[in-house]
Order: structure tokens, then C-alpha cells, then sequence
């Protein structure tokens, strides 16, 4: 097609696909379009579409891809209205340039995907301050709501990033109770530092933040060159949640990696803190306690983990310079395969380093 979108979508059948010419399509409103199988838009081979802002609300199987062309869709919403029972389920945008997105999950198992997708040098979206939002409103289930954010990068301009302006916001963004988000194998690089974003529009810039988000899993991701305040992962409220498998070069959330305030039952390991900075906890409408730390690789054991609030936040073992004294740690300059910020997997131990095959799983210390 080349126009009429919208009434395309309303009349395809459950596994058809849609397949746009080179043009725009505008804004579309998908309130309770309900398919049995999947649909998918998508450009013809080759065709550059782009689809304005869609908002979704009790609508199931769409999918929008890039294809073998070249999409990008607008700014989004996904059930910003709350119509409990009715959510909407099996939602998905991938390999796509996609310009922000507002879930708003009150149902479990939603099935809500964004994967490879390019949200660089984008500002805020619905829900909060993330170019993704997951807010629940605490009006969703204490289950697993089914939403997964992977192979995404939320990087600002390879040039003149420190001054930039156009990507003053978060890259992910969890909230109001949202359970058992899913954070994978994506990109936070080149965040501007906080003090530019906060004069140009108040938001605090950052890589990934907890708040209210309860059992997220944060694996796989890279965050490097940002700035000294921005770009790390922050938890004020983010209860049991799994962060391992992470490489953060960088000393980005005031000066640590991982701000993880006073959070409750969390677990980090196999992460690689490769720019000196590490874990902090501090008091937050409570203290921490019940966390485990093991498997890490820092390179600052005066910065790797630090309590400002005196709590018992927990327990460490087999990490590499943790400063302190758990079963299994070990102390030493590890030896990466590079230091190159050009790829995540320049952060892997070579042969001989300290922290090789010495994890509590007899695996690598560090991201495996």
C-alpha cells in the first residue's frame, strides 16, 4: 500500500502482512484491534516508511518490523487507559528506528517486545523520563508482566555528545510496580553529562533506572563514554532484581557505576566494572539488606563497593578487587581482551588474568 494504513491494519486477517512503499503514514490509533495471529507492517525490500505515533490500548498481535527496508515509527503509547480486564498482548517492534515508547502494563504476560531497535539521540516518551517508560501505575499484577526490551541502543552522537542536547533523557525507564521487566543485550553510550540535561530541560539523563520496577532482570548490556553523572544503572526502588552480565566503563552515577540505593533481595554478578567505578548503597525510605554480590570483576577496589548508610546490605564472594574479604576474592590488574570501547566483547578475561576460570561456577569472573 501507499496510503490508508490505519483502515489496512482494521480489515487484515490474523497472519497477514502488510508491506508499505517508500513514504509517511502518519499517527495511528489501535484501540481494540484484535488479531489471532500476528500482522505485520513492514517496508516493501528496499523502501524507506516512515509511521507517526501509535497509540495502542486492547490490541493484540501487531507486529512492525523494519524488514529488508528501512521503518520508523514515532513516539508511542501502549494501554495508557486503564480498561482492566482488557490489556493489550503480543505487541512487537523490531529492527526499527523507533522515537520513544510508554507502556503502561496492568496485566500479566503481555508478550510487549522492543528489540533491535535504534532509539539514539531521542528525547522522553509517555510514562516518565525514558525514551522507554515501563509504568504500571501500581495498578498491574505482581507477576511477571511479560515485557522485554533487548538488542536496543539508546546512545547519543559520536560527536559532540558532551554538550548534546537532542537525547536529554533516560534510555529505560521502570516505574509504579512494573514486575519482571526485561532489559537485554542493549546499549547505553555517549549520555551527556547530567548538568547539560538538567539546564536544557530538567530531566536527569541516565542508562537504566528502578524505580518502582520490582524483579527486572538488567543482562547483557554495555554502558560506556558517558558522562561523569550519567548513563550507569540507578535503583531507587528496584526490589530482586538480577543484574549480571553487564560491562560499565565508566564511573557514571555519581562517581559508581551502580547506584543501587536501598534496594532489598537483589543479585549482582558476573558483571565487569572495567572504568573504576562500582556499587553504592545509601539509605532510601529504608536501608538495604539481603543483597548478593559474587562473579564481579572491578577495577577499583577502593570504589567497587561502598555503603554510605552503615546497613547490612548483604553478602560478597569471588569477585576480583572487591576490597573486602568474601570466600573466593581474589586481587590483581585483569587483563581484558582490549580496552577498546568498540564492542562489549573486548571486555572478556584473557588467558592468565587474575579472575580467569575463578567464579564461583568455575567459570570467568566478569562478564562471561
Amino acid at each position: 500500500i501507499s496510503s490508508g494504513l490505519g483502515a489496512a491494519i482494521q480489515n487484515a486477517a490474523g497472519g497477514d502482512t502488510i508491506c508499505l512503499n517508500a513514504g509517511s503514514y502518519g499517527n495511528l490509533d489501535l484501540t481494540n484491534v484484535r488479531k489471532s495471529a500476528d500482522v505485520t507492517i513492514q517496508p516493501v525490500d528496499g523502501a524507506s516508511a516512515t509511521v507517526g505515533g501509535v497509540v495502542f490500548q486492547n490490541s493484540s498481535h501487531l507486529h512492525f518490523t523494519g524488514g529488508n527496508g528501512s521503518l520508523t515509527v514515532g513516539s508511542s503509547s501502549l494501554d495508557e487507559t486503564n480498561t482492566l480486564p482488557n490489556c493489550s498482548d503480543h505487541i512487537t517492534f523490531d529492527h526499527l528506528r523507533f522515537l520513544g515508547f510508554g507502556i503502561f502494563p496492568r496485566c500479566a504476560a503481555m508478550a510487549i517486545t522492543v528489540d533491535h531497535a535504534n532509539m539514539d539521540n531521542v528525547g522522553e516518551a509517555d510514562g516518565g523520563e525514558g525514551r522507554i517508560n515501563v509504568q504500571a501505575l501500581d495498578e498491574g499484577p505482581a507477576v511477571d508482566q511479560g515485557i522485554t526490551i533487548s538488542n536496543v541502543t539508546f546512545n547519543g552522537p559520536t560527536s559532540g555528545w558532551a554538550t548534546a542536547t537532542s537525547n536529554c533523557s533516560k534510555g529505560v525507564q521502570v516505574l509504579g510496580g512494573a514486575y519482571g521487566v526485561q532489559i537485554l543485550n542493549s546499549e547505553f553510550a555517549r549520555e551527556p553529562d547530567q548538568d547539560t540535561c538538567t539546564a536544557f530541560n530538567g530531566l536527569h539523563v541516565g542508562g537504566i533506572q528502578l524505580y518502582g520496577g520490582r524483579h527486572a532482570v538488567v543482562k547483557g548490556n554495555y554502558f560506556h563514554d558517558n558522562g561523569t553523572s550519567a548513563g550507569g544503572l540507578a535503583m531507587g526502588d528496584g526490589p530482586n532484581a538480577d543484574v549480571e552480565d553487564n560491562v560499565f566503563v565508566c564511573s557514571c552515577v555519581y562517581p559508581w557505576s551502580i547506584q543501587a540505593f536501598a534496594t532489598v533481595g537483589s543479585t549482582f554478578r558476573h558483571n565487569t566494572f572495567a572504568g573504576g567505578g562500582g556499587l553504592h548503597f545509601q539509605s532510601q525510605n529504608g536501608l538495604a539488606s539481603g543483597n548478593r554480590i559474587y562473579d564481579n570483576v572491578f577495577t577499583d577496589a577502593g570504589n567497587a563497593i561502598s555503603d554510605s548508610s552503615g546497613a547490612s546490605w548483604g553478602t560478597e564472594d569471588h569477585n576480583l578487587n572487591s576490597g573486602m574479604n568474601g570466600v573466593g576474592d581474589l586481587s590483581g590488574t585483569p587483563l581484558f581482551v582490549s580496552s577498546s570501547t568498540s564492542s562489549y566483547s573486548n571486555w572478556y578475561l584473557q588467558p592468565g588474568s587474575p579472575g580467569k576460570g575463578a567464579a564461583s561456577d568455575g567459570l570467568d569472573m566478569g562478564i562471561r
